[in-house]
């Protein structure tokens, strides 16, 4: 069977990830409709990619950014973040919780952190689970970007997922 593979490179992005394009386009439509104001902070819970890309969105937009992580979440995520201009907070596991993965439970702790940050800061919360923009980053760019390229002569798309926002979109023609 003959055909032709192609790879949408990602990585190349500043943060090194399509997580770039998320964290850009809620930061860009959270200011448009007046949502995050100027210097206002901008506060998430994150495992990583989006973190790292909110950081960076929000150092070029002049936001300062709060990325609230598990303790067992990746030393090395909360230590890029941090790097890229973000305070970080850690928040501890549940006391029966597995050291470096992170329960549900250990989720709903982190939430709450998030939430309160959120509120005593008056700060933006950029909730990449159940933003619009999440998915938009990837219908008015990546898929139209792949749209574009290919010709619209598409037969397969594999993608791998972290909040969903890319595959919740599909192409369009």
């Amino acid at each position: 069977m003959e055909g032709t593979l192609l790879a949408k490179l990602e990585y190349l992005n500043p943060g090194g990830s399509k997580k770039d394009r998320v964290a850009k386009c809620i930061v860009q439509d959270a200011e448009n409709a007046g949502l995050l104001l100027p210097g206002q902070p901008v506060v998430e819970f994150t495992s990583g990619n989006t973190g790292a890309g909110l950081a960076i969105a929000c150092a070029v937009t002049g936001h300062p950014f709060v990325a609230v992580l598990s303790k067992g979440s990746s030393a090395e995520r909360a230590r890029m973040i941090s790097a890229l201009g973000a305070e970080v907070v850690l928040v501890d596991q549940l006391p029966d919780s597995v050291p470096g993965r992170i329960s549900g439970g250990d989720l709903e702790l982190v939430e709450l952190e998030a939430q309160k940050i959120t509120e005593e800061r008056g700060a933006f919360r950029s909730d990449q689970f159940e933003n619009r923009s999440n998915v938009d980053a990837h219908y008015t760019g990546t898929g139209q970007e792949i749209w574009e390229q290919t010709g619209g002569k598409i037969d397969a798309f594999a993608d791998f997922v972290g909040t969903g926002g890319c595959l919740r979109v599909g192409f369009r023609a």
